[in-house]
């Protein structure tokens, strides 16, 4: 991609339009409120645009405005440690960056959370991630950055509609990208900020790989990959972001579960593409998973027979088969309950509905993520599959 206007090109993208912030500090908020008995579902509005302290005290006061936030804070912080540990670049994060470095411009990021969180996501990314990260708390800081911009070649992509107004005023050109599925509902609804938006000369692009960048002085547009709609485990991931997929949480000890397997939402293998064993959410498996941030794990599994007379001749029993495991509420789909679902890493001739499965949960990979396209969401379980081949065939646990 080769700019045509003059001059080295400046691009200042919103971190939280490369990370999925909100949907990993929300797993984390709605695994601590939900063992004390509350329901979130509907607050995640509290914490999306802000830092992670007030966003967090947002949802408090939200909650109940007796709860304590330090002591909220407190107990909350062994969760929020796992699910930042375990953040990663939105699909299309890395194809973006590694585009627009390979055309020479300059990549410059800011965000208005807290330092501890951005120092967490330099640390786990160091590799790949090396863009100066500028922090914004307010307009004057935004201001001040703004003062140091070559109008002529700076381009600001921003998911705050604040910010973008203030940018554009001061003619530079800007780009409004929703940072969630529910920010962008929110503006296909609202026929008054679209209008406010287009009245400012402010483009609006859906998600970061929609941007048409000839509108804006370049040449030719970034290479995506083509958009996956269906897995194909059997080949390696053609999206960018796997090679920046692997950093994962290691439980020091593994949790156990034998469940027989239940019909579920029938998504799995008909939408997917990746045939999901169910279990049985008995009161016993979710006290066993209370303390585990909502989210995407790995281990092995293995069939039991019920009865020597029972076996089934498709499965074999005594086996251990490596597994990805989603815990949570699947925020894509939008469920209301708490689900434990495994994909089973092997290919079977029919399905195993009443058998009995034994799971052993290693490890965390990421937590919940709302994608913003259905491509994305099949493109992260590819990842999330193929980090668990690699980690199982180095180490077999």
């Amino acid at each position: 991609m080769n700019p045509s206007r003059p001059g080295t090109h400046t691009v200042y993208i919103n971190l939280d339009l490369l990370f999925d912030f909100y949907s990993t500090l929300f797993s984390a908020y709605r695994t601590y409120f939900v063992k004390h008995s509350t329901c979130i579902d509907n607050f995640k509005k509290c914490i999306e645009g802000k830092s992670l302290d007030e966003g967090l005290a947002s949802l408090v006061q939200e909650v109940s405005q007796e709860l304590d936030i330090n002591l909220v804070k407190q107990e909350l912080r062994p969760l929020l440690e796992v699910s930042l540990r375990c953040i990663k670049p939105s699909i299309g994060t890395y194809t973006l960056v590694k585009g627009l470095s390979k055309a020479g411009v300059i990549i410059k990021t800011f965000t208005n959370f807290e330092a501890y969180v951005v120092d967490i996501v330099k640390e786990l990314h160091k590799d790949w991630f090396n863009y100066e990260i500028i922090q914004i708390n307010n307009i004057r800081d935004m201001k001040d950055t703004l003062n140091y911009a070559n109008k002529e070649t700076t381009l600001f992509i921003n998911s705050s509609v604040a910010y973008c107004l203030d940018i554009k005023a001061e003619n530079i050109p800007t780009i409004f990208v929703p940072h969630s599925k529910r920010a962008l509902e929110s503006l296909s609804k609202d026929e008054l900020l679209k209008q406010t938006l287009d009245n400012a000369g402010i483009a609006t692009f859906e998600t970061l790989e929609d941007i048409d960048w000839n509108k804006f002085g370049f040449q030719s547009v970034i290479e995506w990959p083509t958009p996956s709609y269906f897995l194909k485990l059997d080949e390696k991931p053609a999206n960018l972001e796997y090679q920046v997929w692997k950093n994962v949480h290691k439980m020091e000890e593994p949790i156990e579960l034998t469940s027989n397997i239940v019909h579920g939402f029938g998504r799995g293998g008909k939408k997917l593409g990746i045939p999901t064993a169910n279990l049985d959410m008995t009161p016993e498996i979710e006290e066993k998973l209370v303390n585990l941030v909502s989210g995407v794990y790995y281990g092995w599994a293995e069939f039991l027979p019920q009865s020597q007379a029972e076996k089934d001749g498709n499965l074999e029993y005594h086996t251990r088969i490596p597994m990805v495991m989603s815990i949570g509420f699947n925020p894509y789909f939008n469920n209301k309950y708490k689900t434990a679902e495994a994909h089973i890493m092997r290919k079977f001739q029919s399905d195993f509905y009443n058998s009995t499965l034994k799971v052993s949960i290693h490890g965390l990979i990421r937590t919940e993520a709302d994608f913003m396209k259905f491509s994305h969401l099949v493109e992260a379980i590819h990842n999330d599959v193929q980090v668990v081949k690699d980690i199982l065939s180095e180490n077999p646990l």
